[in-house]
């Protein structure tokens, strides 16, 4: 009897840890989260507004995602120490196709035609050819002083951001010997890193916004900061526009870097702090610390409105990290629940562009730029043109003029330029480029 009882009180012990303690396996994670298996208790119909679950990969964790614009039927993903790649070429049932082993946590993913560049934590940047996604092989490395938590390439450049460093610039051109060119020194953690041609756009949590200036990448040098005191996280940088994860997510105009304005922010439906941020057009998706998607239209950045949602994506708090939008897919990293994508089933009807909404339309033509705008009433008006360091270089109009039709033209040379234009308390911007 003795013995009996012990096998009962064993089994009943064995039984309680498998299913409070031991990790779910990847079919029950699937059959929790994926609405076809688990539809009665699909929390995506009860707390959702223009979107949908599609699909996603729950056979292990995913802190940080790559989906390549070119080749959207491959993501890149970190799962923990795990670099791999999923075929996604059907988004309700990725598959995995490859993966490589790092040294540290894989903390950031920047995928170049056939090479991925991996922030690695304490390993610093691991580069990793990729032109046979089932087999990935690691072909160089640049060890950072300190800890590898986000890069971002352009051309032969690899900006890396290191916790002991700053931004280290990392010439690439030889990828298997990576060499160290430059850096901006900065001995507070980069969180977020945005980079446009020859500027770099980082968050740093506890400061705020930095602007610095990579045209030449061996002497980097500061342009602009703007200062928030907390809780920055993700940047994206749209047009003349930067979008920070603090709070919602905070509008800057960085069209003069020296001086930065506030412009709005979208914090619709947002009860907790934004972890990341990407802008498509005038639609701005954004992850919180509550595990929820926001979807805003900001066509009119000083009156956001939001048009989708999807609340409690995860189960575990703080768990939502990296976020990317290839057309109306929207794909998440789940942090330990794995890797999501969600449609967002509305995009057609909410792109609208404040720049024509109001009255002002651009026309840019590869032999210059055509702005035409109309005074129903007699106003200040300041027409600018910025070049892409956020120096004005060409004021068209700058005064009080009368009722009438405008109608400007600026013929500058080769380059990307923003245009602003003022008219009484409202301000327009526009990005354009001169291509001969």
């Amino acid at each position: 009897m003795k013995r009996l009882i012990k096998i009962t009180i064993i089994l009943f012990v064995f039984l309680f840890l498998s299913i409070n303690v031991f990790p779910q396996t990847p079919t029950q994670m699937r059959e929790r989260f994926d609405p076809e298996i688990n539809a009665s208790s699909s929390k995506l119909r009860a707390d959702s507004l223009n979107c949908e679950l599609v699909g996603g990969w729950f056979g292990g964790s995913c802190y940080t995602i790559f989906v390549d614009p070119q080749k959207d039927t491959i993501a890149y993903i970190g799962d923990n120490d795990y670099f791999r790649i999923l075929n996604v070429s059907d988004p309700s049932s990725p598959i995995s196709a490859g993966e490589l082993r790092c040294p540290e946590k894989v903390e950031d993913i920047y995928v170049v035609d056939t090479l991925a560049y991996v922030a690695d934590a304490d390993s610093g940047l691991r580069i990793i050819d990729v032109s046979d996604p089932t087999n990935p092989d690691e072909i160089g490395y640049y060890d950072t002083e300190g800890n590898a938590h986000a890069v971002y390439v352009v051309d032969t450049h690899a900006y890396v951001a290191d916790s002991d460093s700053g931004l280290l610039v990392i010439d690439v051109s030889e990828p298997t010997s990576p060499v160290e060119i430059g850096c901006y020194a900065m001995k507070c953690w980069i969180h977020g890193l945005h980079v446009i041609d020859t500027v770099a756009y980082v968050t740093v949590p506890v400061d705020g916004l930095y602007i610095i200036n990579i045209s030449d990448p061996t002497s980097p040098y500061g342009m602009g900061f703007y200062y928030t005191g907390s809780h920055t996280l993700g940047v994206y940088v749209f047009d003349t526009l930067a979008y920070l994860a603090y709070g919602g997510v905070f509008i800057i105009d960085i069209s003069d870097p020296a001086n930065l304005d506030f412009v709005g922010s979208c914090g619709l439906g947002m009860e907790d702090n934004a972890i990341d941020v990407q802008v498509i057009d005038s639609i701005v998706y954004a992850t919180d610390d509550g595990n929820d998607l926001h979807i805003v239209n900001v066509s009119d950045p000083t009156d956001p409105i939001e048009i989708g949602y999807y609340y409690d994506i995860v189960s575990s708090i703080y768990d939502l990290k990296d976020i990317q939008v290839i057309g109306d897919l929207v794909y998440i990293a789940g942090g330990e629940e794995g890797f999501y994508i969600i449609r967002h089933t509305e995009t057609s009807k909410v792109k609208e562009d404040v720049f024509e909404k109001e009255g002002v339309s651009l026309l840019n033509v590869n032999s210059g730029i055509d702005i035409w705008f109309a005074l129903t009433a007699r106003e200040k008006v300041k027409v600018e043109i910025f070049n892409l360091l956020g120096q004005s270089i060409e004021k068209l109009m700058d005064g009080v003029s009368p009722i009438g039709t405008y109608n400007l033209n600026w013929n500058g040379n080769n380059g990307i330029y923003f245009i602003r234009v003022e008219i009484g308390d409202k301000v327009y911007r526009k990005k354009a480029v001169i291509l001969r």
